[in-house]
């Protein structure tokens, strides 16, 4: 089975004259509230003076937008950024791989040796157990190669 599917879903429907229910309400809204002001005061430039004063900002509610959205969709934000408390959230940055390795190396201070033919001797043994440390780990895996091609039926 196919079925369509809608093409435009962030166009509000236009429903009455072109306009959409939330700017209708908003457009009836400031109308109903002139027309109250005028039933009970029956000034005209009183009225007209409430008619500027609510129907402009009414208009620009209703028609303007901002960043691509409708000012009226931004009501519920503005009003809770004045009424609720701002909340911070810490979040902890994880440490880059060089940060850490930096965090963990220990400095130790050793004395330096008399003479160059000390330093080579000692620079000598750390080259001899890094080698035998390496020799080591080639024939454990060596014996761990040599164990599976025994295992391995043929």
């Amino acid at each position: 089975m196919q079925f369509s599917v809608p093409q435009f879903t962030d166009v509000e429907d236009r429903i009455v004259a072109g306009l959409s229910i939330k700017q209708f309400g908003i457009i009836f809204g400031a109308g109903v509230l002139v027309f109250v002001f005028y039933t009970l005061t029956k000034s005209l430039p009183a009225v007209i003076l409430v008619a500027v004063l609510v129907g402009i900002p009414a208009i620009i509610v209703a028609f303007a937008k901002v960043n691509g959205r409708p000012i009226y969709a931004s009501f519920g934000n503005f009003i809770s950024f004045f009424t609720h408390s701002s909340v911070y959230v810490f979040r902890k940055q994880a440490k880059s791989m060089a940060e850490e390795q930096v965090s963990k190396v220990e400095v130790r201070e050793q004395k330096p040796p008399a003479s160059g033919a000390e330093a080579t001797v000692v620079r000598m043994k750390q080259l001899n157990y890094l080698l035998q440390q390496q020799a080591s780990e080639e024939q454990v895996l060596l014996d761990r190669i040599a164990a599976e091609q025994r295992d391995r039926p043929q």
